[in-house]
């Protein structure tokens, strides 16, 4: 790591601040992965369909389920080896539905909880480590 003009952490092999967002196909994380590469940051845009992720310059489209323990390693491996560091994570893999709690099956909201909390918690711990 190398430090870029104002103090922050640079990945040495893009030259520039490393950003992986989750949740990349389409709507917020779309534009947050649109709105880092703008910034200069090399973005790899996690994804279930990496093929529906906007092309960019600075995006790199990476296979990525959060609710799946091997696909968080191996998405997350790939970053580390292609860029050397991540300095931004953000968690903006999520899913929803609406309905009255007393009739949604409690298999819909497990499958909401695996995504929007456990998911969350399974980047935090795949990533935290190597921003030490």
């Amino acid at each position: 790591m190398q430090s870029g003009g104002n103090g922050d952490r640079v990945c040495y092999r893009f030259g520039m601040p490393t950003a992986l967002i989750t949740g990349t196909s389409t709507g917020i994380g779309l534009e947050t992965a649109l709105h880092f590469a703008r910034q200069g940051y090399r973005v790899f845009a996690g994804a279930r369909n990496p093929a529906a992720v906007e092309k960019h310059p600075n995006i790199a489209a990476v296979k990525l389920d959060v609710d799946q323990d091997e696909s968080v390693r191996e998405a997350v491996g790939r970053v580390l080896q292609e860029a050397g560091a991540i300095d931004v994570l953000v968690n903006n893999a999520g899913i929803g539905m609406g309905g009255a709690v007393e009739y949604v099956p409690i298999e819909k909201v497990q499958a909401i909880f695996e995504t929007n909390f456990y998911g969350a918690v399974r980047m935090m711990q795949a990533v935290l480590p190597s921003m030490g």
